[in-house]
């Protein structure tokens, strides 16, 4: 009893392949190829002999039955003798480059201006069809599609069972999936971050006046009241429970400190709501992935590290006891 497993797989982007890896993948439809035409050839030929001694008599001879197998063999070929490549890069303004193989079409003389927006490689070999889509979409995000057909055909799984290996060797790593999926909401983040701030001002504004009659308030008691002291204390009474401000003028005014995290914040949040989702590096897209990739790193090792080395380290220091230098 054979075995099947599914040979369909969806990966979440952001997509970041230069032509390293596009050429890789070009090499495993090659590599893959011989070996599909050889299963075709043999699956063909255990087609015609199993038809053959179907139609066969029991006083049909050996060499009838050879040349039974050989009459299926000749009609049935179309059906088993098939092999194909196609890719196709899709550009900015609806144009396409289509060859037989990725390589042809990376090579293809289009100018270094173009860009390459998306892709589909599609193989056929015999009864095995294979197709590899940049970006399909899943969830309406980016995503890589392969299908792989039928799916218990050995040689089927074999090819997907490579083309599974780049995808997980060149693709995105499980971090850059999530910071993908929840890009949209960082932008709603950074302007919750300015209204947390802006409520906290005028929370403290407040309570700077509430403060000085507070003061006044505990002043008069420490003294003791007096009955010439009845207005002043009611006074204070309904300045208190009214958030009364008498000269319009105290407002908090807050130190570097608070500036300091309301600006961090604000631009972490922000940077983060930019985030690639599918590069295809070859033309005017190489400059665009080496971009992305020296964003990748400021985002996600300049800023953290600064953080730690410059606000975590010298609390976690004072924490022990260590005087940070």
């Amino acid at each position: 009893m054979a075995i099947s497993y599914p040979t369909a797989l969806t990966i979440r982007g952001p997509w970041l392949l230069d032509q390293a890896a596009l050429e890789v993948l070009d090499e495993i439809f090659s590599d893959q190829r011989p070996a599909l035409q050889e299963h075709a050839k043999a699956e063909l030929e255990s087609f015609a002999r199993r038809r053959a001694q179907e139609d066969a008599r029991p006083d049909t001879k050996p060499e009838e039955l050879e040349s039974g197998v050989r009459w299926f063999v000749e009609h049935y070929r179309g059906s088993y003798d098939v092999s194909w490549s196609n890719a196709v890069l899709f550009l900015r303004g609806g144009r396409t480059v289509k060859a037989p193989t990725l390589g042809e079409a990376i090579k293809h003389p289009v100018g270094t201006d173009e860009t390459a927006v998306s892709m589909t490689y599609s193989l056929k070999v015999g009864k095995v069809e294979a197709e590899i889509a940049l970006p399909g979409r899943y969830g309406f995000q980016p995503a890589l599609q392969i299908n792989v057909s039928p799916q218990d055909d050995s040689s089927a799984q074999e090819l997907f069972g490579a083309l599974r290996n780049w995808a997980l060797e060149y693709g995105p790593p499980p971090w850059q999936q999530k910071w993908l999926k929840f890009q949209p909401g960082f932008g709603t983040a950074a302007f919750f971050w300015l209204f947390i701030f802006l409520i906290f001002w005028m929370g403290a504004s407040t309570e700077l006046y509430k403060g000085d009659f507070r003061h006044q308030a505990h002043t008069l008691l420490d003294k003791g009241l007096k009955p010439t002291d009845q207005v002043e204390a009611l006074r204070l009474i309904l300045a208190l429970s009214s958030d009364y401000d008498p000269a319009r003028k105290l407002f908090y005014r807050p130190g570097p400190q608070f500036y300091g995290w309301l600006i961090l914040g604000f631009v972490v949040l922000t940077s983060m709501s930019f985030c690639p989702d599918t590069v295809i590096g070859i033309w005017a897209g190489k400059r665009t992935l080496e971009r992305w990739k020296r964003w990748i790193i400021i985002l996600w090792i300049t800023i953290p590290g600064y953080l730690l080395t410059a606000i975590l380290l010298p609390k976690l220091l004072r924490l022990v006891g260590i005087s940070s230098p």
